[in-house]
């Protein structure tokens, strides 16, 4: 069966964080969304390696630097999902300017929500800046096409072409 999407679940423009120059050109922008109750991460067992992640961030988190990441299945007995702010529709003129949106965007998260985003190595404008804690997942961006269907080349890794993904909802 088709999944319907709550139209108060789409990004709105209310939602977009948007950055000027002195002459009110829009310099950059990103559109914070929550994925939850759409696409939910359960952690049912973490590697030594991400057990490990998972208590560094929890030693930093009273310092108010870090999120923490759920326990997992195997030790508690009880679901608990990841939650994600889903960055998207990322535009950004340099790295300064995209590092002080993500700042903005880490403010007005939750406090239990972790950032996300789909770039490639090759954009440095929108690499996770270094001063920050980041992990990474190769291969992350997926898209549901009937197999009769040609796979769209935005799918297809580039290093001339970002990434330029949008959302919609065809009713």
């Amino acid at each position: 069966g088709a999944l319907l999407i709550d139209k108060d679940s789409v990004v709105k423009i209310s939602d977009f964080l948007i950055a000027f120059d002195s002459r009110d050109n829009v310099i950059g922008c990103l559109a914070p969304w929550s994925g939850a109750g759409i696409q939910d991460y359960m952690p049912l067992h973490y590697s030594l390696l991400a057990h490990n992640f998972r208590q560094v961030l929890k030693f930093l988190w009273p310092l108010g630097v870090t999120r923490r990441l759920t326990k997992p299945f195997s030790s508690t007995g009880i679901e608990q999902p990841l939650k994600f702010r889903y960055l998207t529709n990322i535009s950004a003129d340099n790295e300064d300017i995209f590092e002080s949106l993500l700042c903005l965007a880490w403010e007005k998260s939750n406090k239990d929500e972790f950032l996300l985003y789909a770039h490639v190595d090759q954009d440095y404008r929108i690499n996770p800046p270094l001063s920050w804690i980041a992990a990474s997942s190769r291969y992350a961006l997926y898209s549901v096409v009937s197999p009769d269907k040609e796979i769209p080349s935005f799918l297809h890794p580039s290093i001339s072409l970002n990434p330029e993904i949008e959302a919609y909802i065809v009713a």
